[in-house]
């Protein structure tokens, strides 16, 4: 749970900062959308591997101590 709701946070403050951008620059705003997103797609595929192995519990542990 806590782990979902970091990532909530910061789409949140990326989106903030998207939108706040967007009025000077739609070019720039399209590309670090684009990126953010498969940032997004990339980190959820990594979680997700990470849950399937056997070591996920250790490592998740770590990310968690880290994050807080």
């Amino acid at each position: 749970m806590d782990h979902r709701y970091h990532r909530v946070v910061v789409l949140v403050a990326l989106a903030v900062v998207a939108l706040a951008v967007a009025p000077a620059a739609p070019i720039i705003t399209t590309c670090i959308t684009t990126t953010v997103a498969i940032i997004i797609i990339t980190t959820t595929i990594i979680i997700r591997r990470m849950y399937i192995s056997k070591d996920s519990e250790g490592i998740h542990c770590r990310i968690s101590s880290i994050i807080r």
